[in-house]
């Protein structure tokens, strides 16, 4: 079913077998139905049609703006066949030689599954100083599906490939973002030979995947998926709205992304297809039920250098909530781990020192490893909040690691 929804055509078989069934319905209504179901069947079938119809208009407008962007907005960097099916790179700058030797390449990765372009500012700052490249995971932005499950192991091996093909040698550097943070440990796990070192930008620690808070990762996955299939109707802002997710435009009071807007419109031209959120909607959910796959043993980094930048807490401070926003994250904790009104007051009891142990555990995957926070008052975004500061820390790392080698 993913594979499907994943065409951007799919609105239209959708929408096309919606209107038939509301006219089936109305048909029969008023054909063969006795006097008193008549008049509610019809009105039933004709109104499950004319959703049907606008569904299927909303589709055809999906696949006009995606020839449209497509013809404004072609594809920004290089893709390449990585075992039947392309991924997507854009790369710049160059490994600089000293005496203490050359520097690594520097890979970007985005939060949730998103595009490389999520990270842009940061790939054009430092690629003034070393080899930086940004890449789509498979199914997001300009990067085609994979076959295969969307396991971080799976990811990890892709970007090997996409590596490879494109011919930039190792050793890397990994700089990620919340999801891609956990992307990045992992794959300096699964390819420690490679990875000169780790920048974790408050990475998802592995225990929300696999323990007791991955009830709230799989609820943000189905919103994905959801997010996916509204924009095979062209109707992912009023999804977004209803939701109560909003990230804004360039000039907006509340856009999220402020270092991307001279890259925005290009950055939705990739964001455009059903695809991506299928893609980062099976992440999540397929880690999760698959979380025994990931790489959580202390020490399994060896003495990579690792830097992890979190937040001081990452569980929201209750004082800056009103006491209606507090009843409503009550509830809807609740109702996203299933908890009773018992278990949720054990859960915040408990939940600074289990959020903090998955945090030590992050840490502990490398013996290498420095832990600092981001400048006061900053949130999760703290990459867009402080880029110039994110992006100095990624160059001590990318100092600290000057020399290294493929072992």
């Amino acid at each position: 079913m993913n594979t499907f929804l994943s065409h951007d055509w799919a609105g239209l078989v959708i929408a096309a077998v919606i209107a038939l069934v509301g006219w089936v319905v109305w048909r029969i209504a008023r054909s063969r139905s006795s006097k008193w179901l008549r008049w509610p069947l019809s009105g039933l079938g004709g109104f499950v049609a004319v959703i049907g119809g606008v569904l299927f208009i909303g589709a055809i407008v999906h696949l006009v703006e995606i020839v449209r962007v497509s013809a404004k907005h072609p594809l920004p960097g290089e893709a390449f066949d990585v075992g039947g099916y392309r991924l997507h790179l854009m790369r710049n700058g160059e490994n600089h030689i000293s005496a203490q030797g050359r520097t690594p390449t520097l890979v970007l990765v985005s939060g949730g599954y998103a595009q490389g372009l999520a990270l842009h500012h940061l790939y054009e700052a430092l690629a003034k100083d070393t080899r930086t490249i940004i890449f789509d995971r498979a199914g997001a932005g300009w990067s085609e599906r994979s076959p295969e499950p969307r396991l971080v192991r799976n990811d990890a091996a892709d970007l090997k490939r996409l590596l490879e093909a494109a011919g930039e040698p190792g050793p890397y550097v990994l700089a990620g973002h919340s999801w891609g943070g956990l992307f990045a440990y992992e794959f300096a796990a699964f390819y420690p030979e490679l990875t000169a070192g780790v920048v974790l930008l408050d990475a998802t620690p592995f225990e929300f995947v696999g323990g007791r808070f991955s009830p709230s990762l799989s609820g943000f996955g189905m919103v994905m998926k959801l997010g996916g299939i509204a924009r095979l109707f062209a109707l992912e802002g009023v999804f977004n709205r209803a939701i109560g997710f909003d990230i804004g435009e360039p000039g907006d009071e509340g856009f999220l992304f402020p270092p991307l807007a001279n890259i925005w419109e290009l950055y939705k031209a990739g964001d455009i297809r059903a695809r991506g959120g299928i893609a980062g909607a099976e992440s999540m959910m397929e880690n999760i039920a698959q979380s025994d796959d990931l790489i959580t043993e202390p020490g399994a980094l060896g003495n990579i250098p690792m830097l992890v930048i979190y937040q001081e807490s990452i569980l929201p401070d209750p004082s800056t909530l009103t006491p209606e926003q507090q009843e409503q994250a009550r509830v809807a904790m609740m109702k996203a781990f299933k908890m009773t009104a018992e278990d949720y007051e054990e859960f915040m009891r408990d939940a600074p020192a289990l959020t903090q142990k998955a945090l030590d555990d992050v840490a502990a995957l490398s013996n290498n490893s420095t832990v600092i926070h981001p400048p006061e008052k900053s949130t999760h975004q703290f990459p867009y909040e402080h880029p110039e500061w994110v992006a100095d820390r990624i160059r001590e790392m990318i100092e600290k690691t000057r020399g290294s080698s493929v072992r």
